[in-house]
């Protein structure tokens, strides 16, 4: 994080540890009286600069980083009197990154073009509304070009400068806030691929929303009821829905306050935090690499910055069909639970009543061997699916056999749902066997397709004794 510090003349880094901690702060020396800090890589060498605006000196200082997260004695330039707000962009197409800064007493916005090594060019004023403050860029007219929206305090407006693409702009066109128009942010609240601003009024006090039209105009402004007295406003996406959200830090009340984005372009009502005694100025970022936006707030009342870790409640659904719940109508009451992982809590949802139903089965016949002769031995095996389900099982229930409508003998189910019975008695001729299993009260009823079964009739063999006898002799039986 980077804070300004107003009264010391200092602005101090602070490193993250990546867990929503931070390093003991290290100072470095500004200007008179500095206001507002963008961060950017102003010098192309892939290391963050800070360029930081100075009131009283009416200047803009860049300090150069150099790459260990510390940073270069800063150079000022000159800028109009009490220097604001400021914002960073490539404004002439270059690939430079250039700087606007709001000049709150000079009543302008200076431009100043960057060289590409870190140092700018003099700067180029344009008039602004009473007071300007913060500044924001973003395209709003979708020309590819970036413009400039300006809060301006006193006039009581939100300046529009239409760039040229060449580092120049238009003359401002304003649209009207509210009663001390103090700071802006941009974003798009629709979902419309347009950007749009929020405007933060300390004396309504209200949170202002302009909706872009695509051409850098802007729909009337619809304002919601702030807590407090706004300072700042913040843009980011804190339920993680994919949907614009916004936060403003309200002095009045040591609160920091969240508006839920709708995804049409409206918002929520607000909810607060306590963030200190008098927070000023916010800012949006993951510090605890958990994927979520952070708040950082400076309490300009106690000379602190206060860290917001985003708590987001995450709400997913998963779904199971085809479940079903074995027995005899029993009601069980079912959850679903979530295991956690090192960014998430576990949590179980609330019960529901499912009611128990009876398991279908089928049974099926076979017979060994295929045919026989009648006499000849014969098994019958029948195999019960399911035989099992959950805890529910159907080892030594029995499985009744039959030819036609005859009972022929019975079958107990072993472990593995398997019943069998060897006879010698079926009857000569074509048998319809079946194997029935009765159920009971967790499975229910079934009856085997019918097995055609040849039985042949049974060879007779017959052996005579003494057939010969001599000629003429009497005949003996």
């Amino acid at each position: 994080m980077v804070a300004v510090n107003t009264t010391s003349d200092t602005v101090s880094v602070f490193l993250g540890k990546g867990d929503g901690t931070f390093q003991p702060e290290v100072t470095y020396a500004t200007g008179n009286s500095p206001r507002a800090v963008v961060v950017a890589d102003f010098n192309g060498d892939g290391f963050l600069d800070l360029a930081v605006t100075n009131a009283t000196d009416g200047t803009v200082g860049v300090l150069l980083g150099n790459g260990d997260g510390t940073f270069r004695a800063m150079v000022p330039y000159a800028t109009g009197t009490v220097a604001n707000g400021i914002a960073a962009g490539d404004f002439n197409g270059d690939g430079k990154l250039d700087l606007a800064v709001g000049n709150f007493t000079a009543n302008t916005v200076s431009i100043l073009l960057g060289n590409g090594d870190g140092t700018f060019q003099p700067q180029v004023p344009y008039a602004s509304a009473g007071g300007p403050l913060e500044l924001a860029v973003a395209d709003f007219n979708q020309d590819g070009r970036l413009d400039i929206a300006v809060a301006n305090e006193s006039g009581e407006t939100v300046g529009i400068f239409l760039g040229n693409g060449d580092g120049t702009f238009q003359p401002q066109v304003t649209y009207a806030a509210g009663n001390r128009t103090i700071d802006l942010a941009v974003g798009d609240f629709n979902g419309d691929g347009v950007p749009d601003i929020a405007v933060a009024t300390q004396l309504g006090p209200t949170l202002s929303v302009f909706i872009g039209n695509g051409d850098g105009t802007f729909k009337p402004v619809v304002t919601y009821a702030a807590p407090g007295s706004p300072n700042s406003v913040v843009v980011a996406d804190f339920n993680g829905d994919g949907i614009a959200d916004l936060a403003i830090s309200n002095g009045t009340g040591g609160l920091e306050s969240v508006y839920i984005g709708n995804a049409i372009g409206t918002f929520q009502a607000a909810v607060s935090y306590a963030a200190g005694t008098n927070p000023r100025m916010s800012s949006a970022g993951d510090f605890n690499g958990d994927g979520l936006p952070d708040l950082a707030v400076g309490d300009f009342g106690d000379n602190e910055v206060m860290v917001l870790l985003d708590n987001v409640t995450q709400t997913a659904t998963a779904v199971a069909t085809g479940v079903s719940v074995p027995g005899s109508g029993t009601a069980h009451l079912v959850d679903a639970s979530y295991p956690g992982d090192t960014n998430f809590s576990p949590s179980t949802s609330g019960t529901i009543s499912l009611t128990s139903t009876q398991v279908t089965t089928t049974v099926t016949l076979t017979a060994s061997p295929t045919s026989s002769a009648y006499g000849q031995s014969v098994t019958l095996t029948a195999t019960l699916s399911p035989f099992a389900d959950g805890g529910l099982i159907t080892t030594g229930e029995t499985v009744t056999f039959k030819s036609g409508t005859t009972t022929v003998g019975t079958g107990i189910l072993n472990a593995s749902g398997v019943a069998t019975l060897t006879l010698t008695t079926l009857p000569a001729g074509t048998d319809s066997l079946t194997a029935v299993y009765p159920g009971d009260a967790n499975f229910l009823p079934s009856t085997s397709s019918s097995l055609s079964f040849t039985v042949g009739t049974a060879v007779l063999t017959v052996t005579a004794n003494n057939l010969s006898r001599a000629y003429g002799a009497a005949n003996q039986h």
